[in-house]
């Protein structure tokens, strides 16, 4: 699914997490999701907007499933530092 393709009603079931969702509204972490490097801006798509599982994620993305776990990771990291500029 193109980035372009997803708007609000695609995060109903699949967020971040209350800190992040309680700090901004939906529109906004998709504009901050959108500032990330593409291949954590895409893993943290596929996993929390669309909703996929890691290892379809890693099936997808034709990557090894550690690596998909390391880019969620650095990823959520990443947004923290622009949600909260740190």
């Amino acid at each position: 699914m193109p980035l372009s393709n997803i708007n609000e009603s695609t995060f109903k079931n699949n967020y971040l997490g209350n800190s992040i969702t309680n700090y901004v509204d939906y529109k906004t972490l998709f504009e901050y999701i959108k500032k990330l490097k593409p291949i954590y801006r895409i893993t943290l798509t596929y996993k929390y907007i669309i909703g996929y599982a890691d290892e379809e994620i890693a099936f997808i993305l034709n990557i090894k499933l550690k690596t998909v776990k390391m880019r969620l990771y650095r990823g959520k990291k990443c947004l923290y530092k622009i949600i909260y500029n740190k």
